[in-house]
């Protein structure tokens, strides 16, 4: 393969340390690769003892001038614990996971201390704890998970953030909205993971930006009998939520104009409703009553699954949507018809 030029490579390999051996891959490249001007690989080694396999030891063969070379750099990073050798910033970590440790994420390197940003602004991904620092330094964060009631947006840019589960019980609803409508004006899907307060909501709190909407633990959340979710979430076109009985599903379906398709884990189902769902949804909501045109799956195991797929309104373009007009496959996402997928 003389003429290659890319080339990227992810291997699993056992008994051998062979693929770690930055010499001999050196001299094939030189001899078999002579136009390459792309290389990136991942190599996993299994059942061999990774005490005896350094980072510095492993790591001084990719210092060479031939790695190194700057019009081409091929920087390399180890982790001695898991014993893989790759590239970076190709195969750099692009999530952070709680609890942190900055040895599971960067690993040693080849890499220049001035060009570690290149690492940090890979990162799309956080699980965010106590033991979470310097969080300035990660900028493009898409997907981030709390596990704190605190999150100070005047150092961390949560500006990109368009996926947020919350994982503890001590946010209040109120400072959730206000650090939301504040800081993430790109957020489309929420997610609350725990059993918070819906108490103490004022009429002035709605979220127009929240299409994608997930509810583990509404069940036993206080506060959730008195709560308008078509009004905390006008334009949410995807719902799954548990629900203690049928009666509240009916209440969501009405009052969420826009949904398109919701998932309903129902706690107290009663078994004689299994076989005749369909006509006793119809009969009791207004909403599905005037169009029938609805698709029902139920899964009535010992902890019940009711997914309906609805004809629902269209939303109405916000600032937001118009930003957004820029990202269509988020649109495409986030489109009534996402149900179908």
């Amino acid at each position: 393969m003389p003429r290659l030029q890319q080339l990227e490579l992810n291997v699993t390999s056992g008994g051998s340390s062979n693929l770690l051996d930055g010499q001999q891959w050196e001299k094939f490249i030189i001899e078999h690769l002579p136009l390459l001007s792309i290389c990136n690989f991942k190599f996993k080694i299994l059942n061999i003892d990774h005490h005896k396999y350094d980072a510095h030891d492993i790591l001084v063969h990719f210092r060479s001038n031939f790695w190194l070379d700057t019009n081409r750099p091929w920087y390399v990073a180890f982790d001695s614990i898991n014993l893989i050798l790759y590239t970076i910033p190709y195969f750099a970590s692009q999530i952070i996971k709680y609890p942190h440790n900055d040895r599971d994420v960067f690993h040693p390197s080849t890499l220049p201390n001035e060009k570690q940003t290149v690492l940090y602004d890979r990162i799309d991904e956080i699980e965010l704890g106590p033991d979470c620092k310097l969080l300035s330094r990660y900028r493009y964060v898409k997907k981030l998970t709390l596990y704190i009631s605190n999150l100070d947006t005047t150092t961390f840019d949560v500006s990109r953030v368009e996926y947020l589960c919350i994982k503890t019980a001590t946010w209040s609803l109120k400072k959730l909205f206000d650090v939301i409508k504040r800081s993430m004006t790109n957020l489309h899907h929420l997610n609350i993971d725990c059993n918070l307060s819906w108490t103490k909501m004022t009429n002035t709190d709605h979220l127009q930006q929240i299409c994608v909407l997930n509810l583990s633990q509404f069940n036993t959340s206080p506060g959730n009998d008195q709560i308008e979710l078509g009004y905390l979430f006008p334009y949410v076109e995807r719902l799954t939520i548990t629900i203690d009985d049928c009666q509240q599903m009916i209440r969501f379906i009405d009052q969420m104009k826009c949904l398109s398709y919701g998932s309903f884990r129902v706690i107290n189902m009663e078994p004689s409703l299994v076989d005749s769902l369909r006509q006793w949804i119809i009969d009791r909501s207004s909403r599905l009553k005037i169009n029938e045109n609805f698709t029902l799956k139920i899964n009535p195991d010992q902890q019940c699954w009711i997914h309906i797929w609805m004809v629902g309104d269209y939303k109405p373009l916000t600032e937001v949507d118009m930003q957004a007009k820029e990202k269509p496959l988020l649109r495409f996402i986030c489109s009534r018809y996402c149900c179908l997928l």
